[in-house]
């Protein structure tokens, strides 16, 4: 009993007990009243970090919705809604994609359209959302992040939207300064927006 009531106790912020406990681990909800305007996640339904995240989030009652395309497969174990992009919708992307190209230094002519339309997608996903986490690691001099989602990670720099990146190798969370142009180490854990974006490196990363 003692045990039970101090699990209930280190409930973090935001969520609260059902009063269940399974196989020793304490069952949460979120606190509606805690997070009024919370209302679903966002993600791009890959394997790897992706999907542990919107498998994490369900725990937690968090919807997540994956943005896809006609033909892509979202990753296998993935709890989430879809919202399946027109072929307008992703060419509305077109102008971003080219701008991040720049930004980047990477080339899209060796690229599927598979693969483009996947940072299509992950536009949109930008768009709608109110913050951006990636889980991963962070470049050399800190302007992006290693693997395919640096894509993600600059359109949404580009959409001046809050931006952290959680970064594997250090163990610390950094968040994307304006002025400096490159993401700044933060104290502690950054909390979550109404509507985030989150997503991770891939198997592919080898991160």
């Amino acid at each position: 009993l003692l045990e039970k009531l101090y699990k209930i106790e280190q409930a973090p912020e935001g969520f609260k007990s059902t009063g269940k406990i399974v196989n020793g681990e304490l069952q949460l909800v979120m606190d509606e009243k805690a997070h009024p305007t919370m209302h679903h996640a966002i993600g791009l339904g890959e394997a790897g970090l992706d999907s542990i995240m919107s498998s994490t989030a369900a725990d937690y009652g968090i919807q997540f919705v994956n943005y896809t395309f006609k033909g892509n497969k979202i990753a296998k174990g993935t709890h989430s809604k879809r919202r399946k992009l027109t072929k307008s919708e992703l060419s509305e992307a077109n102008a971003a994609i080219m701008k991040a190209k720049q930004n980047l230094g990477r080339d899209i002519q060796n690229m599927s359209p598979g693969i483009i339309n996947k940072w299509r997608s992950a536009y949109h996903a930008v768009k709608y959302s109110s913050g951006v986490y990636y889980v991963g690691a962070l470049e050399q001099g800190k302007k992006s992040v290693y693997g395919g989602k640096a894509w993600a990670v600059q359109l949404a720099i580009q959409a001046k939207k809050p931006v952290y990146v959680f970064d594997e190798p250090s163990g610390q969370w950094n968040k994307y300064n304006y002025t400096a142009e490159s993401f700044s180490p933060m104290e502690g854990v950054p909390k979550l927006t109404s509507r985030f974006l989150g997503i991770g490196a891939t198997p592919k990363d080898g991160i």
